[in-house]
């Protein structure tokens, strides 16, 4: 059994995306201070913390991890920083997708898993749980707060997918083209398709871009969906190859995950008929 730690008026919290600090606020309120290293604009493949975010690691209590490629990097170095800090996995009991980003590695034996599962809401369910329950473990003096918020976030999460649903329940088409592989899991919750264009995280072989303008025409695509931090020009040049009339961005790491989700879910509408 965790050792509870001692009584702190407000704990140091740091996530690895800007969606899960959206979680952990609606879990702690004013009982904590919440630093996303992730946050809009980044990427979580190549991201290098800064310096003000490793001062802040010294003083972090709990740290939740979400299995991003930088933690793997970075992690063992953010440990070593802070011996005190509680390191959690929150994808514990997660039912976890194998990454399209990574095809390329298919014969290497090792399978690696998509680390996007906040765009599922059945599964932000599962880490907010998870989320809970570190906490009551850390600071069980506030466990009666933390479940309470537990039972609010949960029916908030609830709310959310009833919307997106309601948002995607006249599509006329269930598969849609994506630069980067980024919404497999929300794919799967809402019984849509990704088509993505990078292969193995690299951009589109001659051959590929063939295949990929048959999928475009049989399916009528007519939109090319790219994450924000997406190379403009080479999204330009995939539309042109396709012959895709309309490119729609997205973003991957806005904190306010409610209203991320239902605008994903509206330009998704939007493009799918």
């Amino acid at each position: 059994m965790v050792t509870p730690a001692p009584v702190k008026e407000k704990l140091q919290i740091t996530v690895s995306v800007a969606p899960q600090a959206w979680l952990v606020k609606a879990l702690m309120g004013d009982l904590a201070d919440v630093q996303s290293m992730v946050n809009v604009g980044d990427d979580p493949h190549t991201y290098e913390p800064k310096p003000s975010q490793m001062k802040a690691l010294a003083e972090t209590d709990i740290y939740f991890t979400i299995g991003v490629e930088y933690e793997q990097a970075w992690m063992p170095r953010l440990s070593n920083s802070n011996a005190k800090m509680r390191v959690v996995d929150v994808t514990t009991g997660v039912s976890m997708l194998a990454s399209q980003e990574h095809s390329g590695e298919a014969n290497s034996g090792q399978s690696e898993s998509d680390p996007h599962i906040w765009f599922s809401p059945q599964r932000m369910k599962v880490v907010a749980k998870n989320t809970a329950e570190a906490l009551i473990s850390y600071n069980p003096v506030n466990k009666s707060i933390y479940d309470k918020n537990l039972t609010a976030l949960l029916e908030k999460i609830d709310a959310v997918d009833a919307s997106v649903k309601d948002a995607l329940k006249d599509i006329n088409h269930k598969q849609f083209l994506i630069m980067h592989p980024m919404l497999a899991y929300f794919a799967e919750d809402y019984g849509l398709e990704q088509l993505p264009v990078e292969i193995g995280g690299q951009e589109p072989s001659p051959g590929e871009l063939a295949q990929l303008l048959d999928l475009a025409q049989k399916n009528q695509i007519k939109a090319l969906y790219i994450q924000r931090n997406t190379s403009l020009k080479m999204a330009e040049t995939v539309s042109q190859a396709l012959g895709i009339e309309k490119t729609i961005q997205l973003e991957p790491l806005a904190e306010d995950w409610p209203a991320n989700m239902l605008e994903i879910a509206r330009v998704l509408a939007e493009g799918l008929n």
